[in-house]
C-alpha cells in the first residue's frame, strides 16, 4: 500500500488519516499457516514531526490456521496496535534499525508486514486441552480413543540412564 506524503511533508506537524482494506504484500508467502479471512484492515494516522513520520494505528484480521495438536481448523482474529516511527533514507545509519521512506511515497505493508507476523500466535490450538492426534494410528484423541500402545524408542546414547529409572 503506497501512500502520497508529499503534502505531510511539506507542513510540519500536518497529519493524514489513514483508512485501508486490503491485502498486505507477501502476508500469504510469509506465514504459510494461516489463511487470512477477508481483507486486512488499518486505521490510523502519520504525523510530520520535523521529517520523522510517528504512525499509529491499529490492524485488524481474521484467519484460520490447522491446532497444532490436532490438526483441526482453528478461526480467530486479532487486533494489533502500531506505533511506529518512520525517517527519511538520509538521515538513517547502518545501526539503526528503523523503517525509512524515500521521495513522495510511503510503502506500508513491509510495516504492517512485521507487525503482523510479530503478533501472530506461533501455535494455534483448537481448545487448552487438546489431546492432539495418536502417534501410531493417527486418530484424533479428542473424538475417540484407541488401543494402541506407544512404544517409546530410546536414543542408544541414553540407554545407560535406563536403569535409574527402573
Amino acid at each position: 500500500m503506497n501512500i502520497n506524503i508529499e503534502d505531510l511533508l511539506k507542513n510540519e506537524g500536518s497529519s493524514l488519516e489513514i483508512d485501508y482494506k486490503g491485502s498486505v504484500e507477501g502476508l500469504e508467502s510469509t506465514v504459510d499457516s494461516y489463511t487470512f479471512k477477508g481483507p486486512i484492515s488499518f486505521k490510523g494516522s502519520l504525523q510530520n514531526n520535523k521529517g520523522k513520520l510517528h504512525l499509529t494505528g491499529l490492524v485488524s484480521l481474521e484467519y484460520s490456521s490447522p491446532c497444532f495438536r490436532c490438526l483441526e481448523d482453528v478461526h480467530g482474529s486479532a487486533e494489533i496496535p502500531v506505533k511506529e516511527d518512520i525517517l527519511h533514507v538520509d538521515k538513517v545509519t547502518d545501526k539503526d534499525d528503523v523503517f525509512t521512506y524515500e521521495g513522495d511515497y510511503l510503502n506500508l505493508d513491509k510495516i504492517l508486514l512485521d507487525y503482523i507476523i510479530l503478533n501472530l500466535p506461533m501455535k494455534q490450538l483448537c481448545k487448552e486441552d487438546c489431546k492432539g492426534l495418536c502417534p501410531v494410528c493417527g486418530t484424533n484423541l479428542n473424538e475417540a480413543t484407541c488401543n494402541c500402545e506407544e512404544e517409546k524408542e530410546i536414543n542408544p546414547k541414553f540407554d545407560i540412564l535406563r536403569k535409574f529409572f527402573e
